[in-house]
């Protein structure tokens, strides 16, 4: 496979293997398992050789990302001209969601999860911020051309983007059995396509199957709030501290008990597994970070006030915590990609989504509305917070308050106590 240039093989096809195999690595390990040793030795040629075509691990990681973005572009261009014969209506577009939800997570799964990896690291590599924020567009095209031939209003199409991106990201959290995921990722596609294209009243109901994988996730885990002894609180600290400040590749046995100050068998005698402390090291930065989002919220809270006063704080703050505001979601990444970890991945995704939903039930009114409906919105804040940076930076607040207000007004509009910009949508 590797020959010289002279038997006629091209340079750019052989670097093309070679990141395609780097993807799979990040696939099976997480990002921290991708340098130029375990490359070479994935591929089967001489770690010199892999030196030679990138240099650095750093341009190693650059390439990869920037080549999965192009392959995904490619993905999301090979949807659209299969469901180009479709007659497409918003009454039918469930059906469609959630059938490209599970494509993603097969066919496109490689590309999607390195645009995850991408979009965490990038927030800790600024030289990875431009590959990350155009990463935005290819899902952004697609769901506008579906919205425009379902006869939707494409304005839709920044927090359908955004929606979709995590619902994906969902189904991408269990590699192994994955029943009860993919059926947790079909009911927020469908609930999302009923809230904004059905008609009549959606009867909240939650997920079956995201409620049990919480069930599973919550069993024989210590209460955050309980007494702990001395030690293993050290140890937590230690891990949701390295995670915040270095990202999850920094939770090893090892430094974790350095920066708790014990010794690793004090580690192993406190805690079954490094999967128990990366579960409650998660639960702590995550119990700290849904303290601080959700502020005292007034009744029949107005979605502009919302929008444009309370969210754009709760963005500041988060911001102003540094990498610990990102840690989260990089923990559930990480956890999905190691194999001694991966049942953690639709457990800890599981348990996301309080803060949202008491802020979405402070705008709902009288509807009913559940943890689902918390996830989905939760799913398009995220979302929206990315795809703000392809905007001047002096717009990124507006367009973010608006296309957020846009989206809740749409999917609050069977509210009983509407105001004056639920109706204006």
């Amino acid at each position: 496979m590797y020959q010289d240039r002279d038997a006629g093989e091209k340079v750019e096809d052989r670097d093309a293997i070679l990141l395609v195999q780097a993807g799979g690595l990040v696939m099976e390990g997480g990002l921290p398992s991708l340098t130029l040793r375990s490359l070479a030795q994935a591929a089967g040629v001489s770690p010199s050789l892999v030196t030679y075509r990138f240099g650095s691990r750093e341009m190693l990681v650059r390439r990869m990302f920037e080549a999965a973005r192009v392959r995904d572009g490619a993905f999301w261009q090979r949807m659209e001209e299969r469901t180009g014969g479709l007659a497409l209506s918003p009454g039918g577009l469930a059906g469609l969601m959630a059938g490209l939800a599970m494509t993603a997570v097969t066919a496109g799964a490689r590309e999607q999860v390195l645009r995850w990896a991408c979009a965490s690291e990038a927030a800790r590599v600024p030289a990875l911020q431009d590959i990350s924020r155009d990463w935005s567009r290819h899902g952004l095209a697609f769901w506008r051309s579906i919205l425009a031939r379902a006869g939707c209003d494409e304005a839709l199409a920044p927090a359908m983007s955004a929606c979709m991106l995590w619902v994906i990201r969902v189904g991408l959290t269990a590699p192994g059995e994955a029943l009860l995921t993919h059926s947790w990722m079909m009911d927020l596609a469908h609930r999302l396509a009923a809230r904004l294209f059905g008609e009549g009243v959606v009867s909240a109901a939650d997920s079956p199957a995201r409620q049990q994988i919480e069930a599973l996730a919550q069993r024989g885990r210590t209460p955050a709030e309980g007494p702990r002894k001395p030690t293993p609180e050290r140890i937590i600290d230690a891990a949701a501290k390295l995670a915040g400040e270095r990202g999850p590749g920094a939770l090893t046995h090892r430094l974790i008990a350095k920066e708790a100050g014990v010794s690793l068998s004090s580690m192993t005698h406190h805690f079954a597994s490094l999967g128990e402390i990366q579960h409650r090291a998660f639960a702590k930065l995550y119990e700290h970070a849904r303290k601080a989002s959700v502020p005292d919220l007034p009744a029949n809270l107005s979605i502009d006030t919302f929008t444009r006063e309370i969210m754009p704080a709760i963005l500041r703050r988060a911001e102003a915590q540094g990498h610990s505001a990102i840690a989260m979601d990089e923990i559930i990444l990480a956890a999905s990609r190691a194999s001694h970890t991966e049942a953690l991945g639709s457990g800890l995704m599981a348990l996301v989504g309080q803060s949202s939903t008491v802020m979405l039930k402070a705008m709902a009114g009288d509807m009913e509305t559940d943890r689902l409906d918390g996830q989905l919105f939760r799913f398009v804040i995220t979302g929206l917070n990315e795809q703000a940076d392809l905007q001047p930076e002096d717009q990124r607040d507006t367009w973010f308050a608006e296309n957020c207000a846009l989206l809740l007004r749409r999917y609050l509009k069977g509210r009983a106590s509407d105001d004056t910009q639920g109706r204006a949508g």
